[in-house]
């Protein structure tokens, strides 16, 4: 079954059921392909088969869009975003000059 960024908004309203933001959602659903590619890139092992993201199908969507890291997706993420930020020239240099409070 397709998806488009209009399926993947539609489904995100439904699930907010009136609470979101249409704006942000539309943000996201435009945004995040692009924005999975990119941390998959940063080292986020998001699964794969046969190279492929496996999509998975989750809440109120209708499509197979969501990116897992097994049962530690958060996890993965959040170690992996750390890693890059304590690895970045202008943080380190930051954290050589003066300590962190």
């Amino acid at each position: 079954m397709e998806d488009s960024p209009e399926f993947h908004i539609e489904d995100t309203l439904t699930a907010g059921a009136g609470l979101s933001d249409r704006v942000a959602v539309e943000v996201l659903a435009w945004e995040a392909p692009r924005l999975m590619r990119l941390l998959a890139s940063l080292g986020v092992p998001f699964e794969r088969e046969n190279g492929q993201f496996v999509l998975g199908l989750e809440g109120s969507h209708s499509r197979r869009r969501i990116l897992h890291v097994g049962d530690a997706t958060g996890w993965a993420l959040t170690r992996t975003l750390v890693h890059h930020v304590r690895h970045a020239p202008a943080f380190t240099s930051l954290r050589t000059t003066r300590p962190l409070t």
